[in-house]
């Protein structure tokens, strides 16, 4: 039989074979494709969210939404660090006849670590709603529970969608996702219940939905219980390094918003999370890269060693950071008319600020395949470490810098800390790459591929 993708016959006219090379072309690109229109889709109404809500609730309240917010943000990273991460490293290494049973053990790994993390956010959020009287986050403790409990389980089926060549799936469970809630925020203004704690109660409920939809496109999953030690356990190896580098990351990048919080109030918060909020449309190109970068990654290594990996990773390096400056340079060229053209002219005082994360979502491109790489190497220990430099680093120059310079000092602060890590990462992923220490071997076979 003659393989679908095999060469045209000689003598087939050119326009045929360009029609051919043209469908070659298109299903060897399918899951970029698919993973770029995705977070095109996810970005844009993250982008349009932000918006609506800087605009609905005024920048103090969103700057409440923005602290609130920024603890689903950490429980998320978590619980992507401690499952989805090592997945896409070693879901390409298994052997096919695994897969189904290989699939449900990471399955209910996720539901058991969003079960305990939901249960660990409700006893904080109760907490600091009483310690924090002045951010008046009473009211926002269930709405986060909700929040933190569905949107990582969202996030975590849309990457097994991708692993799996399910890219189409992940798309429709996407939009749900993300569209809904666009739709809801104006709507609950239009009737005046819009505030902080419901527009995180959306966000819980349509991230729910597209669980639903996106689990029910996983494709074939069966339990084993002999798989799910085995794969906890390969999982370990990377995720031991990669969960605590999940929270040390969170502190390097918030911990200055935290201290704009504590020291400038809800408003400083706000004013920095609107100029940031205008460069994530950078994460079009980062966080679609997020969905096929890591697993080519391994792909790469898996198939032709550490050089061509080596020689990958620095061609995503230079593509993310040219595509990355291009937009930052628009952002950065006229900060003051964006800021105020988009969310009103109560932030333009926030124009500087702007300029400089043009400069931190530059360095942050440059992190992000670095990171692939060492995934793919399952060395994380090096990710942990740089992570936890940088938050060090922010943990104890947040409050003086803020104190100081204010507003600015924040994002000062943030893009010194995320060039450190960048420079750890980079030394570290070239003594790898020329180390002749092999990679964890490939799953060739499971005890529980048995029937």
């Amino acid at each position: 039989m003659v393989a679908p993708q095999s060469a045209p016959p000689l003598g087939t006219p050119q326009r045929a074979v360009m029609s051919h090379a043209l469908r070659r072309l298109l299903v060897r690109t399918r899951a970029l494709n698919w993973a770029l229109a995705d977070q095109a889709l996810v970005s844009g109404a993250n982008f349009l969210t932000g918006i609506a809500l800087a605009r609905l609730l005024g920048i103090e309240g969103f700057g409440r939404f923005a602290l609130a917010l920024m603890a689903v943000q950490l429980v998320a990273a978590v619980e992507y660090a401690a499952i989805a991460a090592p997945m896409m490293a070693v879901a390409p290494k298994r052997a096919p006849a695994a897969a189904p049973a290989y699939f449900a053990a990471v399955c209910a790994q996720q539901g058991l670590v969003a079960l305990l993390a939901g249960a660990a956010v409700a006893v904080a959020a109760w907490g600091a709603a009483g310690l924090t009287p002045d951010l008046a986050l009473d009211g926002l403790a269930g709405p986060l529970v909700a929040a933190t409990v569905a949107v990582p389980c969202q996030d975590f089926v849309r990457r097994v969608l991708f692993v799996r060549g399910h890219g189409g799936a992940a798309a429709l469970a996407d939009g749900v996702r993300y569209l809904g809630p666009l739709a809801a925020f104006p709507a609950l203004a239009a009737v005046g219940r819009l505030s902080p704690g419901s527009a995180l109660l959306a966000l819980a409920v349509f991230a729910a939905l597209a669980t639903a939809l996106g689990g029910a496109a996983l494709g074939p999953l069966r339990w084993r219980r002999r798989a799910f030690a085995p794969a906890a356990r390969r999982h370990w190896r990377s995720a031991k390094w990669l969960a605590p580098s999940a929270v040390v990351q969170w502190l390097s990048g918030n911990a200055f918003f935290v201290a704009a919080g504590a020291l400038l109030g809800p408003a400083a918060v706000g004013g920095l999370k609107a100029a940031q909020t205008l460069m994530g449309v950078t994460h079009v190109v980062l966080q679609g890269l997020e969905n096929v970068v890591p697993v080519a990654a391994a792909r790469r290594l898996h198939r032709a060693g550490k050089a061509a990996l080596g020689t990958f990773t620095l061609r995503v390096t230079l593509a993310v950071v040219a595509a990355t400056a291009a937009i930052a340079g628009v952002a950065a060229a006229a900060p003051g008319f964006w800021l105020a053209l988009v969310f009103g002219p109560a932030y333009d005082a926030y124009a500087e600020s702007l300029r400089w994360f043009a400069l931190v979502y530059v360095a942050i491109a440059a992190g992000f395949p670095l990171r692939a790489a060492l995934r793919a190497l399952e060395t994380t220990r090096v990710i942990f470490l740089a992570h936890a430099a940088a938050a060090a680093f922010a943990v104890l120059a947040a409050p003086p810098l803020v104190a100081v310079a204010g507003p600015l000092g924040a994002v000062w602060g943030l893009l010194a800390a995320t060039l450190a890590g960048d420079v750890i990462l980079a030394a570290a992923l070239a003594r790898a790459l020329t180390t002749r220490r092999s990679p964890a071997p490939a799953l060739k076979r499971a005890p529980w591929t048995a029937a």
